[in-house]
């Protein structure tokens, strides 16, 4: 007589596979929320250095080199502002705009192009913050992430006060 399985041990193996296939999921999708949290840091460490090296070489603190004192907040690249509509494109091009000026402030020493047109892992533009002339000149400059927080830049001791 041939032994086969029963319905019962075959829904038991099913469910098994089923609960361990969500497990390798959930560790999957963690993984990979890690891997771009990582990659956001990573990316404003390296534009951190860049503006370092700018702000350095042009003698001008990163105001001065961009022109403006909150460039994140002119088209609400953050939550800073919830009455005011999130703009992609206009902070995508804000981003693309301050790469080009720390570029050009140290007459293109400093290349910016590899930062041009990058999103953190969610598809957010980063934004930058220049806070150096604020609070007398004690708030850093920062650039930041929607989604993976932000790292501040030092001050450089370019504060014009």
């Amino acid at each position: 007589m041939k032994k086969a399985f029963t319905l019962i041990e075959l829904l038991v193996v099913v469910a098994i596979i089923g609960i361990l296939a969500t497990v390798v999921m959930v560790n999957l999708t963690s993984s990979q929320e890690k891997a771009r949290r990582a990659q956001a840091q990573s990316t404003m460490k390296q534009v951190k250095d860049s503006i370092m090296i700018a702000r350095n070489e042009s003698g001008k603190n990163l105001m001065q080199i961009t022109g403006s004192n909150c460039s994140a907040c002119i088209y609400n690249c953050t939550d800073w502002y919830p009455e005011r509509p999130y703009d992609h494109d206009r902070c995508l091009n804000r981003w693309n705009d301050m790469m080009d000026s720390i570029q050009n402030s140290t007459n293109g020493s400093v290349g910016m192009q590899s930062f041009k047109n990058i999103h953190d892992g969610k598809g957010r533009p980063y934004f930058i913050d220049e806070n150096e002339e604020e609070n007398n000149c004690t708030t850093p400059d920062t650039i930041d992430s929607m989604n993976y927080g932000g790292i501040s830049i030092p001050l450089s001791g370019f504060c014009s006060r």
